[in-house]
């Protein structure tokens, strides 16, 4: 399994956690073009794209992703605040876990300033166990 890092900026963030036979695509924030040419423009191994929330620098291109055939995985926060509807858009739900290709998923909460945004643990046997959180931070709260 490689990890291949198209964008990771405000500018636009894009990661690729591919194989010879899979590839799951992390956030959808740089022009779609870019994530065809890293893939030599064969999106067949593409099981899906996970966004964590709504930015734009997250999410921009999400109606790329869908109109490519490629499911994209949200919460329904994100969804919401997005405002795109697609039978391609799959809204998950924090703590339960979802299979996207060979990935297994695990969505949690985190804090940021947006509607309702996503960690994901991702695992896939050729790795193990993968933290994927951005934009965020820890603030304990009072008692």
């Amino acid at each position: 399994m490689e990890l291949i890092v198209l964008g990771s900026s405000s500018k636009g963030n894009c990661y690729l956690l591919k194989n010879e036979t899979e590839c799951l695509i992390l956030e959808c924030g740089i022009p779609f073009i870019e994530v065809k040419k890293a893939l030599d423009f064969n999106l067949a191994t593409v099981v899906g794209c996970l966004v964590t929330h709504e930015h734009g620098d997250h999410c921009k291109y999400v109606k790329d992703v869908i109109n490519s055939g490629i499911d994209v995985y949200m919460s329904s926060g994100t969804k919401e605040a997005i405002g795109i509807e697609s039978h391609r858009i799959k809204t998950v739900i924090s703590f339960d876990t979802f299979k996207v290709g060979g990935f297994t998923v695990l969505a949690f909460d985190v804090r940021h300033d947006c509607e309702e945004p996503f960690g994901y643990v991702i695992h896939h046997k050729d790795t193990g166990s993968i933290l994927f959180a951005t934009d965020t931070f820890y603030g304990a709260t009072r008692c």
